[in-house]
């Protein structure tokens, strides 16, 4: 039985949830890239099956929570601009190898869905799976299983759950690499990091203390460590997120000379959105003993 066929059977019996492809879903131009399609009373959702990558999600009768690019390639092997990535096992350079590519390798490659549920408030529970095998041992040297449980509802939870199936320390470090659509550039504003430390990467990681709000007035590339549990986008309409297990987050808007370079970005997109990225890295990161088990878990919902 194919990987289609298996998402097909997973989905046949639930209602408000079809599996389609970006070929279908968002034009002839795309490869036929498995997708699964939310639709409910709640929320509309699409879940892309390479990556475990949300594209969308939208309440009803509020605006969406995630962007993405218009210029976004639904290919296979290339990670989608846009949504919510996920970046794992290691987030940026590999530590062990910094010629290997930044953000790990899951975010490129096909998980399982492993289950599909409808739970009695409306909610859609879907749990995927990825699991190191060969291939990823020779990009990195650890035995682990990734589980990625996405809740969509009236708010989007994400909670990843990483086992150690080595015989030996793993370090981890990951990023839900959340991009979110803002009003104005120049006016957003993220409030819930004053007096945080963070590190700069315009700035050759040097260190600093964030006072006040963060605001856009270029590039902004900053990793900040050891955050508040909440952080509110101050765009219209507002947007929450809120974790009391990522303890890192990632501040990120190219600007236009770096978007401009980028191709499935362009410099006249980069005013439409900023990355608030939750997740555990440099001196937050997770290091699993043998057979150690961690979850980390994120909520995303517009707020008042």
């Amino acid at each position: 039985m194919s990987s289609f066929e298996t998402l097909l059977g997973t989905l046949e019996s639930m209602q408000n949830v079809r599996l389609s492809t970006a070929k279908e879903h968002y034009g002839a131009q795309h490869q036929a890239l498995p997708l699964v399609i939310v639709e409910t009373e709640l929320c509309d959702a699409v879940i892309a099956i390479q990556g475990a990558h949300v594209i969308e999600f939208t309440p009803k009768q509020q605006s969406p929570l995630l962007w993405v690019s218009p210029k976004v390639e639904y290919k296979s092997g290339k990670a989608i601009r846009g949504g919510v990535p996920v970046c794992f096992p290691w987030f940026g350079e590999n530590q062990l190898d910094k010629s290997q590519p930044s953000h790990g390798f899951v975010r490129n490659r096909d998980w399982q869905l492993s289950s599909a549920i409808a739970q009695a408030n409306g909610d859609i529970e879907l749990t995927l799976s990825f699991s190191s095998d060969d291939s990823t041992y020779a990009l990195y040297p650890y035995h682990f299983k990734a589980t990625y449980k996405i809740t969509l509802g009236r708010k989007l939870k994400l909670a990843l759950t990483v086992d150690n199936e080595s015989e030996k320390t793993m370090p981890v470090s990951f990023a839900l690499h959340s991009y979110h659509p803002v009003k104005d550039l120049a006016q957003t504003q993220i409030e819930g990091l004053h007096w945080t430390s963070f590190l700069d990467n315009t700035q050759s990681y040097q260190a600093h203390i964030q006072q006040g709000p963060v605001e856009f007035k270029g590039e902004v590339d900053r990793i900040y460590l050891n955050v508040p549990n909440d952080q509110v986008i101050k765009t219209e309409p507002k947007i929450k997120l809120s974790s009391q297990t990522c303890n890192s987050a990632v501040v990120w808007n190219p600007g236009f000379d770096k978007a401009d370079s980028m191709g499935d970005l362009g410099g006249e997109h980069y005013q439409e959105f900023v990355c608030v990225e939750r997740g555990n890295a440099f001196s937050d990161s997770w290091y699993l003993a043998a057979n150690e088990t961690k979850t980390a878990e994120l909520e995303i919902s517009h707020t008042i």
